[in-house]
């Protein structure tokens, strides 16, 4: 399917970190943040041998406390330590009135380690909108330390994570060494996702203002839920069971009745399709890599969005 999407089933208006982390609201710093969510550990660099012989240029990326391996990489990888990679987070709230610490964990067994904060409410074509950013550590060696916005519609929980054109919804830093050089990545770092917002406004009253009639709807299902003739039964039952699940969510949902028949209106409610439905065949890490979809983006909501642009 164009979307890369399987039949999924509704798991309740919740964040879609929900069940994943700690809750570390109350914490008054980072430091004290990654101590409530166990996630103060170090890691080390160690050498790898076969057969008592070293192999030159890799070593292991070991966790302190367990010793479980979290990566193999090149010699010249410098490890970020959690308490390094987040500490700037300590700026931030210092600089923005009412920001505040929400969650922590990690992902894959310790290989990406993440913490969630969020700012005040903005309000966007009469909604509060909440502006999520994920900060997340990666000691795998193929994550770099990264900032990812996942704005929150609060009513219904969406997500509104948009590509949008000159506003970054995520970007990577440079680990920062000094006190001066950390309060300007938090600057960088408000500074981006005000511009995000901003951006994200923008692009909502665009989408209010795109009249959706019912053959328009039809049309746009049938691009992000294409119907090949060839595919197997399986896969064209889950194409119209994807389509009946948008059209079900479309007619019942109380909270977009304001953005019905809008283009808007229709990302809303892929947005909670994408939020809060999870695929029927579930694996052990389904969360995990439903959080993982919204660092970069959604493949569902960027096609949506994608189709939508041209209504």
């Amino acid at each position: 399917m164009a979307a890369n999407v399987e039949t999924m089933f509704y798991v309740g208006r919740e964040p879609f970190w929900h069940g994943l982390g700690d809750p570390i609201d109350e914490a008054p710093n980072s430091a004290v943040a990654l101590e409530k969510s166990r996630l103060n550990w170090w890691v080390d660099s160690m050498p790898i041998s076969v057969n008592g012989i070293e192999v030159p240029g890799y070593k292991a990326n070991v966790r302190s406390t367990d010793m479980s391996i979290l990566g193999i990489v090149s010699d010249r990888y410098k490890v970020v330590q959690n308490k390094e990679a987040f500490a700037f987070l300590d700026d931030i709230l210092e600089m923005e009135m009412g920001a505040v610490f929400e969650t922590a964990g990690s992902l894959n067994n310790g290989k990406r380690v993440w913490m969630l904060a969020h700012l005040p409410p903005e309000k966007i074509l009469g909604d509060d909108i909440v502006p999520y950013m994920v900060f997340t550590n990666g000691h795998d060696g193929t994550n770099a330390v990264q900032i990812c916005q996942t704005p929150i519609r609060v009513v219904c929980q969406n997500t509104l994570n948009m590509a949008l054109r000159a506003a970054k919804r995520s970007w990577t830093f440079r680990h920062m060494g000094n006190m001066a050089d950390k309060k300007i990545e938090a600057q960088i770092a408000l500074d981006i996702t005000g511009k995000y917002i901003e951006k994200l406004r923008a692009k909502a009253e665009d989408f209010v203002a795109k009249q959706v009639s019912s053959d328009k709807l039809a049309k746009i299902l049938d691009e992000v839920f294409p119907l090949d003739n060839e595919a197997s039964d399986r896969v064209k039952a889950n194409v119209f069971q994807m389509r009946d699940t948008f059209m079900t969510t479309w007619e019942t949902t109380e909270d977009i009745l304001n953005f019905k028949s809008t283009a808007w209106g229709v990302y809303q409610v892929a947005s909670d399709m994408a939020t809060h439905y999870t695929p029927l065949r579930l694996t052990k890490n389904a969360k995990e890599k439903r959080f993982e979809s919204f660092l970069n983006g959604n493949k569902l909501l960027d096609r949506f969005q994608e189709v939508l642009e041209t209504v």
